[in-house]
């Protein structure tokens, strides 16, 4: 809907990070939305004329991606519109906020 004709989706990962790469030919984001398109209903309004776009898809992403310990970013490169979900692999050292949530749940056995 908002990409372009030729759209590349990889996977890379490092010692504790899986992304999800995903990669088109299309105009991008306007520059003057660029900063605002991850907050609510910012992308909609700057995307009225495509019908159905409310704003709050990449608001909703990057949020959970926060919550599971990683991050959405946007960027151009090359020409290319890209979008990548970063988040810590399975055996990632748990985080400092993980850490923090243990020690204060409590746990019925």
């Amino acid at each position: 809907r908002y990409g372009g004709d030729n759209i590349r989706v990889s996977v890379e990962s490092s010692t504790h990070t899986v992304s999800v790469v995903v990669a088109d030919d299309g105009d991008g984001v306007d520059p003057e939305y660029e900063r605002a398109m991850f907050q609510p209903y910012r992308a909609g309004m700057a995307m009225a004329r495509v019908p159905g776009s409310s704003g709050l898809g990449l608001w909703i992403a990057r949020g959970l991606a926060h919550k599971m310990g990683g991050n959405l970013r946007y960027r151009r490169e090359a020409g290319l519109t890209v979008f990548e979900l970063m988040l810590p692999s399975a055996d990632a050292p748990p985080s400092e906020s993980e850490l923090a949530e243990l020690a204060t749940s409590s746990t019925l056995v």
